[in-house]
């Protein structure tokens, strides 16, 4: 639900295989390590800007995956173009 409400898609328009998971953290700036640590805990690469934690896109797909199905409405989150 977290990445459903306050995430994105994010990509690199040079690049068609960049597609990368975005989750909004601007209330969580105390615990933004321990929230990458957590997604890394489970095998994704993770990274945070002061807004925002990152998931590579290497492991974009992956992720997208592991969370399954996209709860209808919100199936342009999961449409990534790799």
């Amino acid at each position: 639900m977290w990445y459903v409400s306050v995430g994105w898609l994010a990509s690199d328009s040079k690049s068609s295989d960049s597609d990368r998971v975005m989750i909004k953290v601007s209330n969580e700036s105390d615990g933004l390590e321990f929230l990458v640590q957590l997604f890394e805990d489970i095998g994704f690469s993770a990274g945070y800007t002061d807004e925002s934690i990152q998931i590579s896109a290497h492991d974009t797909k992956a992720l997208l995956d592991w969370m399954g199905k996209a709860p209808p409405g919100f199936e342009y989150k999961w449409n990534i173009t790799t």
